[in-house]
């Protein structure tokens, strides 16, 4: 639906610091998979935010310090994050599918925030973004690709962390339609990024061992914790580098999209009473995954850390009035993984899919 009034749009967050270590077939499939999302949803302003690109670079010093003279042709090849963004925002903008946008504007913050976002809008939506210099909306046309610190039109902060995981955030204020008289009060905003969230591990472990009826096996290893049922079958095992549910590892966190284990994510709750709202997840985790036994299988999840969804789109009181609910559907919203069965690296994205009434 596109109309001065109804305005379709795509809201698409991803960790890319393991793209850096993949094969040039899975970054390929990475950016036609984010292209032919937001083509199929046929939106008229479709934003995409990267994160994790600070990481890139300190992998990429840390494989020249080691250098490994078994280098495999067909891996991806960069010497830093600008490099491999560049790649990037060439192969999702020069996708057919994305030929129906007339301009983009890309504003990043590699070094300071190990940050990306990537905007594309089409001239029928008139599109406009704030410039804090001026105070004033500018009209946006054709493409442009600038650093965060040389932007009129981007507000960004590190309110923690330190060089090598930088906590902070990038924020843009758009126009559409010149619907100005709509936020004269209050704004729509979306926030999306990659919150680094974890489930409660230690109340899952424990419901996990009484659903089961296992105890935990004592050993020589104090930082290893094995778990067996009254047949002596293991059941998991957590170290410092496992986390692993054998067997039902797969089947516990993908079953039901992940609803199994989903009432232990709730390290975000505290934030989402009030003025925050997150649209019902009924996706699998994020993170992590690894490469199925055949390529285009579905993935598997890494057994080395507890998955998790990392990777969130959040949305402001405000924003959530305006989501425009027709009669031909029950939600004029998706909320969902991008390419759910591809395998996309190690964290996938995640994308928010919503008509905004702007009257």
């Amino acid at each position: 639906m596109t109309s001065p009034d109804y305005t379709r749009m795509i809201f698409i967050t991803a960790n890319v610091a393991s793209l850096m270590n993949e094969s040039k077939k899975v970054l390929e499939n990475w950016s036609a998979t984010v292209a032919k999302e937001i083509g199929d949803q046929k939106p008229v302003f479709a934003a995409i935010h990267l994160q994790g690109l600070n990481n890139i670079n300190n992998n990429n010093n840390n494989n020249n310090n080691n250098n490994n003279s078994n280098s495999n042709s067909s891996s991806s090849s960069f010497s830093n994050a600008d490099e491999f963004l560049n790649n990037l925002l060439r192969e999702i903008s020069s996708n057919p599918a994305m030929m129906e946008f007339d301009c983009c504007r890309e504003v990043n913050a590699v070094d300071y925030l190990g940050m990306c976002n990537i905007y594309y809008c089409k001239a029928i939506a008139q599109p406009a973004l704030y410039d804090y210099r001026m105070n004033s909306y500018v009209t946006v046309k054709g493409d442009l690709h600038e650093s965060a610190n040389q932007s009129k039109n981007v507000d960004f902060e590190r309110i923690g962390g330190n060089t090598e995981n930088p906590v902070g955030f990038m924020m843009t204020r758009w126009l559409l339609h010149n619907k100005l008289e709509t936020y004269m009060n209050e704004e729509c905003v979306v926030f999306f990024g990659n919150f680094n969230c974890s489930i409660d591990c230690e109340r899952f472990l424990k419901d996990q061992m009484n659903l089961n009826k296992a105890r935990i096996v004592e050993n020589d290893n104090n930082d290893q914790l094995e778990a067996y049922d009254l047949s002596l079958r293991k059941i998991f095992t957590v170290t410092r580098t496992q986390f692993n549910f054998h067997e039902n590892h797969d089947w516990l966190f993908g079953t039901c999209n992940g609803q199994l284990v989903r009432k232990y994510d709730c390290e975000l709750e505290p934030f989402l009473k009030g003025s925050l709202y997150e649209p019902n997840i009924y996706f699998a985790p994020t993170d992590p995954y690894e490469l199925g036994p055949t390529f285009g299988k579905e993935p598997n999840f890494v057994r080395t850390e507890c998955p998790a969804w990392r990777s969130r789109v959040l949305i402001n009181q405000r924003t959530r009035e305006k989501i425009h609910h027709d009669s031909f559907s029950s939600s004029g919203l998706y909320y969902g993984l991008v390419g759910e069965a591809e395998y996309l690296g190690q964290s996938k994205p995640v994308a928010m899919i919503c008509t905004i009434c702007l009257k």
